[in-house]
């Protein structure tokens, strides 16, 4: 397993450099506006969303994941790796969330990390059961649409910074349950899908 969670790195080397600079620069806009642009902290959680379904259409037109089934690994594993990576950059993500909005002096410091964090669990789980149940090309257009959906609902204030706590957190623990969910059940899909 920890092969595997190298492998991941180093395939997505590129990926996290960029976003890391992509996210400093915008969670600095995000602190220096003063929290009022949700769009600032929401853009580097919509580019993660998409790096993990594209690593997977990589891996497919490459036949990694055919190489993969003579390695001394279970599909399992070769799922369990990205909800593990993605889990950590969403934990990341929420934790800079938290010092941009700390920093911009907003009164309610929690909403927007946990608002990040739902976003990130939501779509990346569901965008990654798709592309290990159907495959990256099925997947690729309803995946967008939900990405983006979710995306403008955060980005422009339907759920925000009025939004009650306690519904964020209810939010955030439905989140992580449908999260841990998919992650079960792509296992399942992963292991009876032909390759």
């Amino acid at each position: 397993m920890k092969g595997l969670i190298r492998k991941e790195l180093y395939c997505n080397k590129q990926n996290f450099i960029w976003a890391g600079i992509f996210a400093l620069l915008f969670f600095s806009l995000y602190a220096h506006t003063g929290s009022k642009n949700m769009f600032f902290v929401f853009y580097p959680a919509l580019l993660t969303s998409t790096f993990f379904v594209s690593s997977i259409s990589i891996e497919e037109s490459d036949h990694w994941d055919v190489y993969a089934t003579a390695l001394p690994c279970s599909r399992a594993q070769l799922v369990s790796v990205k909800f593990l990576v993605i889990l950590a950059i969403a934990l990341i993500l929420a934790f800079l969330t938290l010092v941009s909005t700390v920093v911009s002096g907003a009164s309610q410091i929690f909403t927007v990390p946990c608002l990040t964090l739902t976003y990130l669990l939501v779509v990346v789980g569901i965008n990654l059961f798709a592309a290990f149940k159907w495959g990256s090309r099925k997947s690729r257009l309803p995946s967008t649409i939900l990405t983006l959906a979710l995306f403008f609902l955060l980005s422009f204030g339907i759920l925000g910074s009025s939004t009650h706590p306690n519904l964020l957190f209810l939010l955030l623990a439905v989140a992580v349950l449908l999260f841990c969910l998919l992650w079960l059940l792509s296992i399942r899909a992963y292991q009876k899908r032909d390759l």
